[in-house]
């Protein structure tokens, strides 16, 4: 077993949250000022990567092709959080929601295809002070799916059941686009970078079918599902799997 390595050498600063990149190449982490680092664990070399006004909320979340990092920021102190995304290929950081509302928690999945938040849009659980005039709405929290790319469906479109017909020598046919495609994946060694359609993002947020309340730590495991924590208004909390 080796001694353990020193991997940074900050002058200032507190690190916190360190999180391996899925293939264990690079790590993130962030300072007790909202800086983000990305030090590479082979060559020990570290950059930064943003600056975020979001101090409180700090959370990391890679793609599964180690491309990617999404956390949440803010344009003001005092404004509500957004979902943004960083490239490391690129070294740029891009603001995917406009922060009307605060949008916490984001998460990739590991296939490359979304990526889920909560945020506080649902405000239909209003409360009335009997001695005033004042509104307390209460569990906002909902959770969105994103679809990374444009051209990626609805997961809740409905299953369609017909069987294509098949004309004489189709099987023959298929049995070579089937060989082909398997030459295909041998070829490619290399793990395809994911792409992020950035704009319109927002525009393609799924609300999904959970119960509104308060949400924390989303992640998603290797068959796809959801894991989060949900807290409605004065109730423990508990541990939620969405599939």
């Amino acid at each position: 077993r080796e001694d353990p390595r020193q991997l940074t050498d900050l002058e200032v600063g507190f690190p916190n949250t360190p999180t391996w990149s899925p293939d264990s190449e690079k790590i993130a982490f962030w300072d007790q000022t909202g800086q983000l680092y990305i030090t590479d664990v082979e060559s020990g070399r570290t950059r930064k990567a943003h600056k975020t006004l979001d101090i409180d909320g700090q959370w990391i979340s890679w793609s599964s092709d180690s491309n990617w990092i999404t956390f949440t920021d803010r344009e003001e102190p005092w404004s509500n959080t957004a979902v943004w995304v960083y490239n490391y290929d690129e070294d740029e950081a891009y603001q995917v929601t406009d922060g009307v509302y605060a949008d916490t928690w984001p998460a990739f999945d590991r296939d490359g295809k979304y990526l889920y938040f909560a945020s506080q849009r649902d405000f239909s659980e209003e409360t009335h002070s009997d001695y005033g005039w004042k509104w307390v709405y209460a569990n906002t929290d909902r959770l969105y799916a994103v679809a990374l790319q444009e051209t990626t469906a609805s997961p809740f479109l409905p299953e369609i059941d017909m069987e294509e017909w098949k004309e004489d020598g189709d099987g023959e046919d298929e049995a070579e686009e089937t060989e082909d495609e398997e030459d295909a994946e041998d070829d490619g060694d290399e793990e395809e970078l994911i792409h992020i359609d950035l704009d319109g993002f927002e525009e393609r947020a799924i609300l999904l079918p959970v119960s509104a309340g308060g949400f924390w730590q989303l992640q998603v495991n290797a068959d796809g599902q959801l894991l989060y924590i949900r807290r409605e208004r004065g109730g423990p909390g508990s541990v939620k799997l969405f599939d």
